[in-house]
């Protein structure tokens, strides 16, 4: 990454506080300190050293030009200078702020030093290379030279915090993921993330909880024999995230802490269904309006998930799904990437008797990804096509409109930041890039 030191007769190591160095952001600014450490070498005079930090907006420039950066010694025989050298210069080029360090004290190295510059970091990630020039002779020869060399800092955007993909394996079959546990079959329950640190809460209220440290994962060697929701909690920094997982058990131990039968029920001998099996109302990508009837209480799931079908190279595109029902609409989002990491869903209730609509679009023609919605019932039956009244068909045009306007809204901001950045940069982009980059941004 850095140029050889053979010729240069001092020792240099850089390093970045922090490291690595983000970049500053719409959101905020960042600053970021380069430490040059030189050696102590008793062998070696050296009369001045030279720090060359590019300067301005560029990926290959580190700090932005206001505010000006900074620079300073922790030795004091070292001192910032005016002075013109041969083959050294303090002035500041176009793209560049210069440093000049004097050695005021004996030149004779004996004593390590510290250089730091310290600015704002600049907007554009990138690999930015820094000049360091020695002028310096060794104690036997007695001739001063200048002498270069470079050293890369590279600078990108701070990863986003995220806590997410919870999955249960059994700990005699790891790696198989279980969405219905065994009865007292010892789990793992896992999940991803680039937190630094973990806690579960497990069980129902209360505050008691677990330390994981830096583990994403946790263990109940001796299974379940009834539901039990987990609370994750993920934290980065001063940021904290939360993800609920419930862990489902087949043919379970079940508390009630209120029953209520129009009719007599009878749970003495035998037992009791709620929820009905789960059907598929539709599955498209691109889902036109359809209406349906509940025939009985129960709960409508819209799932967005990707389609992997590598030959289809359809990424960055949005989809937008909604559902209407009892007068409100309800809209999720999932976006087709290389990733593939666009999965999204929504549950929601739906009383017996009520009529439901639901759609999905894309601003592309052909999209990555898939919508699913599934009925799940509390009671026996599934819905009903149905053929719309009045005031469904207007429930439904509200969704089509809502999801217009999430389409459009999340387009326009894409646009006016585009604007900015080429207001910022003094650059208008030809239509087909700006159209990329927007796309990019939904």
């Amino acid at each position: 990454m850095k140029r050889d030191q053979s010729d240069m007769l001092l020792k240099y190591t850089v390093v970045t506080d922090p490291s690595p160095v983000n970049i500053s952001s719409d959101n905020g600014s960042v600053t970021a300190d380069i430490k040059i450490q030189v050696a102590a070498n008793s062998d070696v005079m050296c009369k001045y050293i030279l720090v060359g930090i590019p300067m301005g907006d560029d990926p290959t420039d580190l700090y932005a030009a206001s505010p000006v950066p900074t620079a300073s010694s922790d030795n004091s025989d070292w001192v910032i200078s005016t002075d013109n050298v041969p083959g050294m210069s303090n002035d500041d080029g176009e793209n560049t702020k210069n440093f000049l360090f004097k050695n005021i004290g004996d030149v004779t190295v004996d004593n390590a030093v510290t250089f730091t510059t310290s600015g704002t970091v600049n907007k554009q990630s990138g690999t930015v290379p820094i000049t360091i020039s020695e002028r310096s002779t060794s104690v036997d020869d007695g001739t001063y030279a200048t002498r270069s060399m470079t050293q890369n800092i590279t600078k990108m955007g701070e990863e986003a915090f995220y806590l997410n993909a919870a999955v249960i394996t059994y700990l005699d079959t790891p790696g198989v993921p279980v969405p219905l546990l065994d009865r007292n079959r010892g789990f793992q329950l896992q999940w991803q993330s680039n937190g630094e640190d973990f806690k579960i809460y497990p069980g129902v209220g209360g505050t008691q909880y677990k330390d994981l440290g830096t583990q994403t994962f946790y263990e109940e060697t001796s299974g379940l024999t009834s539901d039990k929701t987990y609370i994750i909690e993920a934290q980065k920094g001063t940021e904290y995230l939360y993800l609920e997982y419930v862990a489902t058990i087949n043919s379970p131990d079940e508390t009630f802490t209120n029953l209520v039968a129009t009719n007599s029920t009878g749970l003495s001998n035998g037992h009791t269904t709620i929820l009905n099996r789960m059907y598929v109302l539709a599955q498209s990508q691109m889902l036109q309006t359809q209406y349906y009837k509940a025939n009985s209480d129960g709960f409508v799931i819209v799932r967005i998930y990707p389609i992997y079908e590598s030959d289809k190279q359809l990424y960055d595109m949005i989809t937008i799904a909604g559902l209407a029902v009892g007068g409100s609409t309800f809209v999720i989002s999932g976006r087709s990437d290389s990733l593939g990491q666009t999965y999204n869903s929504m549950t929601i209730p739906v009383r017996n008797g009520d009529v439901f609509s639901f759609s999905s679009s894309s601003e592309a023609d052909s999209v990555g990804v898939s919508t699913t919605v599934y009925w799940m019932g509390l009671g026996s039956g599934g819905p009903t096509s149905v053929s719309p009244n009045e005031m469904d068909i207007q429930q439904a045009q509200k969704l089509e409109a809502e999801i217009k306007a999430t389409h459009s809204m999340r387009k326009q901001k894409a646009a006016h930041f585009i604007s900015a950045l080429e207001e910022a940069f003094d650059k208008k982009l030809n239509n087909e890039t700006r159209e990329s980059l927007i796309q990019k941004l939904l």
